[in-house]
């Protein structure tokens, strides 16, 4: 082998880089742990990030529905809460419905090892409001789309009017009603020093777009003194809505102000527990303003940072259709995630060994042994390396997967040593075509049966859609024949089945799929050439 001559192959340096990327991915990272701007510990802990848990032990719930606990919305419920938690960076956190006894459930695992954390999370509705305080005596106008009258009633009790409808009266509020004017909801607090107050909702949850995580920042703004800056991204709706409201104050050292002169502040709630009140600038009568900022005070950078991660969280997962409760908590060892984590690697070692020996047997030929045992082995290290970036979470279905990809790749290493091995006329690069053609076509069959694991939703849409085809083309085409309409009928009633089957028994598989897929794809565009053009420099 001349290995000068190989070194200088592309294909080698590809899987040479790629190996040393995924090195160090595994490696720990530097932090700096008392935010001085200098690298001064290794993060040996956040390498579990990407463990799930049947690694690192960890935490299972069984949640409950209140109010209305039917299949839709237990399944409703459950996607905003893996939002939530795929938001908030729990390692592992995986949902999925359960019928049990005739009752929807929700079974929720996560690698958090505290179940009271995330029992405190997921009991969080995520109700959002923005509002601003709107005062005044006797009686006073409001004016949105259209103008309003409040009016003091007396016995506690204010009314509202229309000048549009000919002073109809809207609404009769006593202390905590609400009610919706123009699409904006208002909510009588009650007395607030001789005046009549009520809240106005500028912002709820509806009216978030987006949070601009990627511009979330915690800063220091003194000595022992932090604050949290969280973008939004809210609606149109919503900026001329805030736009129309602050119209209805006067302006003050250019704030808003209510009719006594105090500032007109925007106060945020969380699930009802106010977050944070400022001071409004009047440029909000001028303009839209598309993303307003939440700010959050601190002494500790830490517990803000995570304060902010919580809030971000909650914002971007929406609130809750329904609160939950929890039916039962059950904590996963982690030392049964130790003897699982020994398990694997015995397994993926193992495997590499026996396909070592199989292969000497094979060809009885040693220099054989090392180029497919040190291919299979790299892809082995290219997978753990890609999830350890937080591409994916590591489980027992994911080594399971892991070990496919090695069988797979072993496979397609045999074809094309059998290949380069035929005596025929063919040159060597009709030969490498020749068996990565058969690569291909294997890989192609193994992505179409691994994807209905990982989507079965879009698969079966794309089978009754196939079935939909085939039945159209019979109907417009004379050479059909029933053949076509039975397989499209067939088809069609397939689809129509399993999109109502229950697909908590898939969830558990996903990541052996997705393994077995990424591995595929990262033998055929990276280990596959490398192993042909290894030998080939053998073979010559």
């Amino acid at each position: 082998m001349e290995v000068k001559k190989l070194a200088k192959e592309w294909r080698i340096w590809v899987l040479a880089i790629v190996l040393i990327l995924s090195f160090v991915s595994l490696s720990p990272q530097p932090v700096d742990s008392d935010n001085d701007g200098t690298w001064d510990t290794y993060d040996l802990e956040g390498m579990n990030g990407s463990l799930g848990i049947d690694f690192t032990g960890g935490s299972q719930l069984i949640l409950r529905v209140q109010n209305n606990d039917s299949r839709e919305m237990t399944q409703k419920v459950a996607d905003t809460l893996q939002s939530r938690l795929n938001n908030l960076g729990f390692s592992g956190a995986s949902l999925s419905t359960r019928n049990i006894g005739g009752e929807w459930r929700i079974s929720l695992t996560t690698a958090e090892t505290d179940p009271a954390r995330v029992e405190e999370l997921i009991a969080q509705e995520g109700a959002f409001e923005a509002t601003m305080p709107f005062i005044f005596r006797d009686s006073a106008n409001f004016t949105l789309d259209e103008t309003y009258r409040f009016e003091e009633s007396g016995n506690s009790t204010i009314s509202v009017t229309s000048f549009e409808q000919d002073n109809t009266e809207t609404a009769s509020l006593r202390p905590s009603n609400t009610t919706e004017l123009g699409g904006t909801r208002m909510t009588y607090v009650g007395e607030y020093k001789d005046y009549s107050m009520v809240e106005v909702t500028v912002y709820d949850n509806t009216d978030i777009e987006s949070v601009d995580t990627a511009n979330s920042v915690v800063r220091q703004t003194g000595t022992n003194s932090n604050q949290a800056v969280i973008p939004l991204i809210v609606s149109q709706e919503s900026q001329d809505r805030i736009k129309q409201t602050a119209n209805n104050f006067q302006v003050s050292a250019g704030s808003l102000v209510m009719s006594n002169g105090e500032n007109a502040n925007l106060t945020i709630y969380i699930d009802d527990e106010k977050i944070r009140e400022f001071t409004v600038s009047s440029d909000f009568q001028r303009g839209s303003i598309s993303q307003p900022t939440i700010n959050l005070n601190g002494q500790d950078a830490g517990d803000l940072r995570q304060r902010m991660n919580n809030v971000q969280g909650l914002l971007q997962s929406g609130r809750l259709p329904e609160p939950v409760s929890v039916v039962s908590t059950q904590q996963i060892s982690s030392s049964i995630g130790s003897q699982f984590a020994l398990a694997s690697s015995l397994s993926i070692l193992g495997s590499l060994i026996a396909v070592g020996i199989i292969i000497f047997i094979r060809y009885r030929n040693p220099k054989l042994v090392f180029p497919i045992v040190f291919t299979g082995a790299s892809e082995v290290f290219i997978l753990l390396g890609l999830w350890f970036t937080n591409f994916a979470t590591l489980t027992l279905s994911a080594v399971a997967g892991i070990i496919a990809a090695v069988g797979t790749g072993v496979d397609d290493q045999i074809i094309i040593t059998d290949e380069s091995e035929t005596e025929s006329i063919k040159g060597w690069k009709d030969k490498m075509k020749t068996a990565f053609f058969v690569i291909f076509t294997s890989a192609a069959s193994t992505i179409g049966a691994m994807t209905p694991i990982i989507s079965p939703r879009l698969s079966t849409i794309m089978v009754g859609a196939a079935g939909l085809g085939l039945l159209g083309y019979s109907y417009y085409s004379s050479k059909a024949g029933n053949h076509y309409i039975a397989v499209g009928t067939v088809a069609l009633i397939i689809s129509a089945v399993a999109y109502t089957v229950p697909l908590s028994p898939l969830q558990q598989i996903q990541e052996f799929a997705t393994t077995t897929i990424v591995g595929i794809m990262v033998g055929i565009a990276v280990t596959r050439p490398a192993f042909a053009k290894i030998l080939e420099n053998m073979r010559q």
